[in-house]
Formats: structure tokens, C-alpha cells, sequence
């Protein structure tokens, strides 16, 4: 699980890990829940989740269905 402290640094950490070929052992969660950037990348798949503490209706919290429930914590 890689966690970050925003959606744009998560997807930046897929985007490596794909690279290395390892995207589909690793989740990957942010913190910004934008419309524009962690809400597309939860639906589009690259992200697992993404939480935001700002007041955006049906926003505030999303997260995508378990993809990877083979993936562990290493």
C-alpha cells in the first residue's frame, strides 16, 4: 500500500511502479479527493482511493471497489 499525502503524488508512484512493472501487487491511495485528479484517477483505476477534508458534495470521501485483493503490505 502506498499512501501518500496527495492524489497527484500517488499517481505519480503508480505511474513509477508500472513502470517497474509492479502496479498490480501495490495499491495506491492519496489525499486530495479532486474532482479533476484523484475523483478520475479512483474511477479510471490507477488509484484505489482518495479521501478529502474539504466540503465537496458526494466528494468528501470515494473509493474505488477492492481491484487488488492479492496485494500485501511489502
Amino acid at each position: 500500500m502506498v499512501y501518500t499525502h496527495g492524489d497527484p503524488i500517488a499517481h505519480g508512484a503508480y505511474l513509477a511502479a508500472k513502470n517497474a512493472g509492479r502496479e498490480k501487487s501495490i495499491n495506491f491511495a492519496g489525499i486530495d479527493g479532486l474532482p479533476r485528479e484523484g475523483a478520475p484517477w479512483v474511477e479510471q483505476g490507477p488509484l484505489a482511493g482518495t479521501t478529502s477534508a474539504w466540503a465537496i458534495p458526494d466528494r468528501c470521501a470515494m473509493r474505488a471497489p477492492p481491484r487488488r485483493a492479492d496485494a500485501g503490505m511489502g
